[in-house]
């Protein structure tokens, strides 16, 4: 963008939030990336309506990331931010609503696996068969770890 080689990590400028000097500079550079993807001729692939919709979502990604980043390190007191950093805001930007549903389904059945050791444990703590105990605990543990271990493979 300005000829410097890349720098691994960025200086973080003091106080809470970006000062509008960081502003100025996140917008130039965001402008430059901008006018690089206009040079490499992307926008034959789009309408005219797709590609500045294109630019736009890669603009409000680019300040999110900077931004997520940018509270990471704060919180971590760090003075710059590193490259951990960047990639625990980025996974934390694109976390997909399949992977929330199938770490749900995996918290749902380590619960069902808890409810389950509950009704084995009322089996043994009174010493009475009863049936209809013994298959829904059964049927608990078999859900539970059905889902669990779903959860844990489609990672």
């Amino acid at each position: 963008m300005t000829g410097r080689p890349p720098q691994t990590s960025t200086p973080i400028s003091g106080g809470s939030a970006v000062t509008p000097t960081d502003e100025t500079q996140i917008d130039r550079a965001l402008s430059d990336a901008e006018a690089k993807l206009d040079e490499a001729r992307v926008e034959l692939l789009f309408s005219n309506t797709g590609f500045s919709k294109y630019k736009e979502s890669i603009r409000d990604f680019a300040r999110d990331l900077l931004a997520g980043a940018t509270a990471i390190a704060r919180r971590n007191n760090a003075d710059q931010i590193s490259g951990s950093y960047v990639e625990q805001a980025r996974d934390a930007l694109v976390a997909r609503p399949r992977k929330r549903l199938i770490v749900f389904l995996g918290e749902l059945g380590a619960i069902a696996v808890g409810l389950s050791t509950t009704g084995f444990y009322d089996l043994i703590k009174t010493h009475q068969l009863d049936v209809a105990v013994l298959i829904a605990s059964l049927a608990m543990l078999v859900i539970g770890l059905v889902a669990m271990l779903w959860a844990l493979f489609a990672e």
